[in-house]
């Protein structure tokens, strides 16, 4: 089954020891890796497997639903997993609530975000999202379809703006051999951007 994999990793170890109901979702195989601490959510010592894991997942892919208590911490694990998987940092006050319907509902909801942006705005071999920001340079009522896109991801909405911009992106720089910027410079081998992470509100909220 080529479902894609969601992967809860950091919450605390002794909720998810007491809870005996696992978060599930259609379409989704979900695996749940605990911190070592009994009581505090934590990446660190699990973050290899976190990381082995997801590599592992079938070619839908992996999203991460990270939990982590030292706020100081959180960019540099952003920085380390957005280079190959998207992630959602789970609201610190839910860290603890595992197995509640609380924390269920919030894990549905990332879920469900995400199975729209992959339906709706994940990037393929022909988006204008892969184009290099920094160097393709685009006219400008629609220079901000990265920062739109990357808004999408923090404030967990806005899809249907999205779609409009990379509309109008295509129609003034997608052409038959490429896509032309303002330069007249032709691109006909796209980028990944490294930077589309979805955050529940952000790092460190």
């Amino acid at each position: 089954m080529n479902a894609p994999l969601a992967i809860i990793a950091g919450i605390p170890l002794r909720p998810y020891q007491r809870s005996k109901r696992k978060p599930e979702r259609a379409g989704w195989t979900i695996r749940v890796i605990p911190a070592t601490s009994p009581n505090r959510a934590d990446l660190n010592q699990v973050w290899n497997r976190v990381l082995d894991t997801a590599d592992k997942a079938p070619p839908a892919g992996a999203h991460l639903v990270l939990a982590h208590d030292y706020e100081d911490q959180r960019p540099r694990f952003t920085e380390l997993v957005t280079r190959s998987y998207r992630a959602t940092w789970l609201p610190p006050e839910l860290s603890s609530q595992y197995g509640s319907p609380e924390f269920h509902t919030a894990v549905a909801n990332v879920l469900r975000f995400e199975e729209s942006w992959r339906d709706r705005m994940r990037p393929d071999v022909d988006s204008p999202l892969l184009l290099p920001e920094t160097a393709f340079s685009a006219e400008p009522s629609v220079r901000d379809l990265w920062d739109r896109a990357r808004e999408v991801d923090l404030r967990r909405d806005h899809l249907d703006d999205v779609e409009r911009v990379i509309s109008r992106f295509r129609e003034r720089h997608r052409k038959r051999d490429g896509w032309h910027d303002n330069n007249r410079i032709v691109s006909n081998e796209a980028r990944h951007m490294e930077v589309m992470v979805c955050r529940n509100g952000g790092v460190g909220s």
